[in-house]
């Protein structure tokens, strides 16, 4: 549903903020990952002991959000999240994800300093959803026709 992929989009990194009001080097340490997504969740868990895919589903929790978005935060950087179980990851929280790296990608041609989407990663989210090139290209035509 469009609402909750919203609401998974919105909520997704929401982490990054609270871990940086809660360690004064946070900031400092995500300026030097430049937002890229998987050094960052490096340097989290070597300085921290976690990262803020972790933060962030234990906020969603919290916050009441439905399980299957906690679940697609929790796991929006695990390079294994194809093969998790069901019961771990919910298909639905796994196409977030996959659409999420499908339009991180497409958005990657349009903003300078964007997080590039592995390869690996890109042709996993494009074979779960069963999404070609041409789907991906008419939805870059889209984004340059809403641009314009």
């Amino acid at each position: 549903q469009p609402e909750t992929a919203y609401t998974y989009a919105l909520f997704q990194d929401s982490a990054i903020p609270v871990m940086m009001l809660n360690f004064p080097e946070y900031a400092a340490m995500y300026a030097g990952a430049g937002d890229c997504g998987n050094r960052l969740v490096e340097q989290e868990r070597a300085r921290f002991h976690c990262d803020h895919a972790v933060v962030g589903w234990l906020l969603a929790r919290n916050w009441g959000l439905p399980p299957t978005i906690a679940a697609a935060i929790r796991y929006h950087h695990d390079p294994e999240v194809y093969i998790l179980p069901e019961k771990e990851l919910p298909a639905g929280a796994l196409s977030l994800i996959a659409v999420t790296l499908i339009a991180e990608h497409v958005i990657s041609d349009f903003v300078d300093d964007a997080d590039i989407v592995s390869e690996r990663a890109l042709d996993n989210a494009k074979i779960f959803l069963g999404t070609t090139d041409a789907e991906i290209d008419d939805f870059r035509e889209t984004i340059i026709a809403a641009l314009a």
